[in-house]
């Protein structure tokens, strides 16, 4: 930092005030629920035991035999909050796909955080694996998506099963 002259130490630090909490407040910001709403949530599914929430975007333009996307949000961040950061629904409306976007509940992890981590939770037969298998099966027979064309894609915890 260039001292600036004539300023006693003090003075210089309380300058710096200002742009300290602009920093903040831009940092905690980017946090902030993004509240799109485009995806409905459906409440029942199938076998839940991974306790997950399921939303799915179902463009207007789908077609029978349309692929699905999964998409497995990051900690802290909400199912919609991804897909419309990394524009999952914007691409479903524009190339006609289906997109499931299973979300973490804050009673399984206080951060959002898919339980990838747990040995248990790696396999199959772990609760969330099984949520999210269950969520694939009810897309692909109420919306007759192909189950040839089923892509996983995912940031971060929602990246990292195995």
């Amino acid at each position: 930092m260039m001292p600036i002259p004539g300023l006693p130490l003090v003075r210089r630090l309380r300058a710096l005030i200002p742009l300290c909490a602009a920093l903040l407040l831009a940092a905690c910001a980017l946090q902030l629920p993004v509240s799109t709403e485009r995806a409905t949530q459906f409440e029942e599914f199938g076998d839940n035991p991974g306790n997950l929430d399921m939303l799915a975007y179902i463009p207007a333009n789908l077609k029978p035999g349309a692929p699905l996307v999964v998409a497995l949000h990051h900690c802290f961040q909400m199912a919609e909050e991804y897909a419309d950061e990394v524009g999952w629904l914007t691409l479903a409306d524009k190339y006609g796909f289906a997109v499931l976007l299973p979300q973490q509940s804050v009673f399984n992890d206080p951060n959002y955080c898919f339980q990838w981590f747990n040995a248990w939770q790696q396999d199959a037969k772990g609760d969330e694996p099984a949520s999210i298998h269950a969520m694939i099966v009810s897309m692909l027979q109420a919306y007759g998506l192909d189950r040839h064309r089923v892509f996983v894609t995912g940031h971060s915890a929602g990246a990292a099963w195995r």
